[in-house]
């Protein structure tokens, strides 16, 4: 488990800021949203993962948490009352959460059947999602710089990004398994 995810100083200061900067709410308000946020993800950890190991496979199980990842980041746009921004962040936080319990047992689906290669493979992966994560943060902010504040830039450019993700996700999953319904 991620212990860190209550802890992640840079991505919480950001949401408050939003919070209290365009929805007006107070520190205390903006803090909530916060922990629901939060504590919504820790299910969406535990509970997609377990669908996947039975059900239906961590493949098909990813794909519609991460479209839904997007649909709610895309809704995030329209959220301008309190009630709306606390129902959008618990339900990006569940969604969110379970694209992180997944996309490692996602990658290992992919590297084949040669024990050589697996390591190399997930290695590669494992590169790419490094460098999604120490750009992803840094071209949002300057998005936000660039619009004066503004946060409707950045928020499309994470919606777009994980829908991106999703359809390539699908595009994978039809090249390991084709449109016949597996579990994988």
């Amino acid at each position: 488990m991620d212990r860190d995810m209550f802890t992640d100083v840079p991505f919480l200061l950001m949401s408050a800021a939003y919070a209290q900067s365009h929805l007006h709410l107070d520190g205390h308000a903006s803090v909530t949203l916060l922990i629901l946020m939060n504590a919504t993800n820790l299910p969406g950890r535990l509970l997609p993962p377990l669908v996947s190991d039975r059900l239906l496979g961590p493949i098909n199980t990813i794909i519609p948490c991460i479209f839904l990842t997007a649909i709610f980041l895309f809704v995030w746009i329209g959220a301008s009352s309190h009630t709306a921004i606390l129902v959008v962040a618990c339900f990006y936080g569940f969604f969110s959460g379970s694209v992180q319990g997944l996309y490692n047992p996602v990658i290992w689906q992919f590297p084949g059947d040669n024990n050589l290669k697996m390591g190399v493979r997930v290695a590669f992966v494992f590169w790419w999602i490094s460098i999604a994560a120490l750009t992803g943060t840094p071209i949002g902010g300057a998005i936000i710089k660039h619009e004066n504040g503004g946060y409707l830039g950045a928020q499309l450019f994470a919606a777009l990004t994980v829908m991106s993700g999703g359809c390539l996700l699908v595009a994978a999953r039809y090249a390991k398994a084709g449109w016949q319904f597996v579990k994988v």
